[in-house]
């Protein structure tokens, strides 16, 4: 269901309306291909960290929903949104990256006094983001929040079974 929500981030009313079905998730696979690495990086040191504690058997599907849990609560911090759209840059060219930037926000607007301004609109792009690109990062972290509220739950969980099962097999050879 299309919902509106509100927040204020750095003085700016923001209002992201989450995009419609089919339009999410074709963002969706696209945003799995180009911030996979990233989201695989943060799951694999949690992964890791239960390795180093020694847990075996039975006890890692245990193991694996409280690391994926872990990392569901302390959700995607902003500095790790923000690294992975650098590296996006490096990976992509100009084109393609502002593309990506302009579909993520192609339902957000921002409010300037009385007057609602879509963040897709390339003017106002530039205006709001002049010499403020960690305002876009924030609004980006918001606006993934509020379209993909189980994305990055459902990734964490998928990486945290097939690292668990992978685990298993190596243990019982």
């Amino acid at each position: 269901m299309i919902q509106t929500k509100r927040k204020t981030i750095d003085g700016h009313e923001i209002t992201v309306t989450t995009h419609p079905g089919r339009r999410l998730n074709q963002l969706k696979v696209r945003l799995i291909k180009l911030l996979g690495l990233t989201i695989l990086k943060a799951l694999a040191s949690l992964f890791d960290s239960t390795k180093d504690a020694g847990i075996q058997g039975k006890k890692i599907s245990t193991t694996v929903r409280k690391a994926a849990a872990r990392f569901i609560e302390n959700d995607i911090r902003l500095t790790e949104i923000a690294q992975a759209f650098e590296s996006l840059e490096e990976r992509l060219d100009p084109l393609e990256y502002e593309s990506l930037i302009m579909e993520i926000f192609a339902f957000t607007n921002v409010q300037n006094g009385k007057k609602s301004i879509a963040l897709s609109d390339p003017q106002a792009f530039d205006d709001i983001f002049s010499g403020n690109m960690l305002l876009m990062y924030k609004i980006i972290a918001y606006v993934i929040e509020v379209n993909f509220t189980d994305f990055f739950a459902l990734a964490a969980t998928s990486f945290m079974k097939e690292a668990a099962e992978e685990t298993q097999k190596s243990q019982t050879k």
